[in-house]
């Protein structure tokens, strides 16, 4: 490719956003003409996030132009009491950011709300990154949330307005451009790392993405025997003995140095055909694989889920069948987290066709 836009560029900050902005590039038509790749202190590791996300965007010979590490939105408003008090801390926030990198004012930049330096510049493009951002269009931002960004522009901060969101990866969104995750092109690297792994006849298959302590809540720990409980209870209900299962933890679990999975092996003690898609990876890609990827290159007929936006971004697939049970849940200090889930997946799946609904039990 060599035809690049010079008006806009990627921010590339997470696997899923090098999954989307690949698969963008072919929404557009043409390439920008250059990509930043974004890692956050404290989250990241810069090696091993920048490796990966060059890795998912390999086949798109995409330019990465810069590579930096910036401070992490999702941490600097908790002690921030009102809503003046958080202008005030987002206003610090941008001008640390804009310290380190000073985009262009002539350049569109393209990422999701995720990314810092997304929240610290003018008029971002965003795409929809989860399953809360689905319900959110230019219609959505109501007299009050029109007042915060009125409050913030006052003191010189940004705020992510909804009229920013412009593209999304659930087919059936309003108001939105819809990017069809399930054309991209899956770099070789990665399927070389999973042939070695997997034999060449593996069908039926189903994807299980297991409850972690990302779902439950930022205070629940990364690693909790419950889970392993509240898991098994999918693994029975759900899936049977004759099935290839891919266990696919959130790439939350595995960014300690320390993660030990005991979860697979107490589903092949009890005879299932289990595989947790990381055993086979470089230690830099565990994790960082998303799930919509696996679910093209092994032909995943069905996900099982205790809550995740990846059954919403394929539900137009009429060879895939998901199921979403919440009930498995035996966390009561968790039941409110539980019970907004509950109700964020039902208004989205109004807005699927009926007989491509996900399945949801709660």
């Amino acid at each position: 490719m060599n035809n690049y836009s010079s008006g806009y560029k990627f921010v590339v900050d997470t696997p899923f956003s090098a999954l989307f902005l690949s698969c963008l590039v072919d929404r557009l038509g043409h390439p920008p003409s250059g990509i930043i790749l974004e890692s956050k202190i404290g989250i990241d590791n810069p090696d091993f996030h920048f490796n990966a996300l060059k890795t998912l965007i390999a086949s798109y010979g995409l330019l990465v132009e810069r590579e930096v590490t910036l401070p992490s939105h999702y941490f600097i408003t908790d002690s921030a009491s009102s809503r003046i008090d958080q202008a005030l801390v987002y206003r610090k926030f941008k001008k640390n950011i804009l310290k380190i990198i000073s985009p262009s004012s002539s350049v569109k930049y393209i990422g999701s709300s995720t990314s810092s330096l997304l929240r610290a510049i003018r008029n971002p493009i965003f795409f929809d990154h989860g399953a809360s951002d689905y319900l959110y269009d230019k219609k959505s931002e109501n007299c009050k949330g029109k007042a915060y960004n009125f409050i913030f522009s006052l003191f010189g901060a940004s705020r992510v307005s909804y009229s920013s969101f412009v593209y999304t990866p659930f087919p059936y969104a309003r108001l939105k451009k819809f990017v069809d995750l399930y054309s991209y092109d899956i770099p070789t690297s990665i399927k070389q790392y999973y042939s070695s792994c997997f034999p060449p006849e593996y069908s039926p298959v189903t994807l299980l993405l297991p409850r972690s302590g990302w779902h439950l809540g930022p205070k629940m720990p990364m690693h909790d025997d419950r889970y392993d409980e509240s898991n098994l209870k999918l693994v029975n209900e759900h899936c049977s003995r004759d099935q290839l299962i891919l266990i696919k933890y959130h790439p939350s679990v595995y960014q300690g140095s320390n993660v030990q999975d005991l979860f697979t092996s107490k589903c092949r003690r009890i005879g299932y055909n289990v595989v947790n898609v990381d055993e086979c990876l470089p230690r830099y890609l565990r994790g960082r694989i998303p799930a919509e990827i696996l679910i093209k290159l092994f032909s995943v007929k069905k996900i099982v889920s205790a809550g995740s936006s990846v059954p919403f971004n394929y539900c137009h697939l009429k060879s895939l069948s998901s199921i979403i049970d919440m009930r498995p849940f035996s966390f009561q200090d968790q039941l409110r987290h539980q019970q907004y889930l509950g109700s964020l997946y039902s208004q989205i799946n109004l807005l699927i066709p009926h007989d491509r609904r996900v399945r949801l039990l709660s």
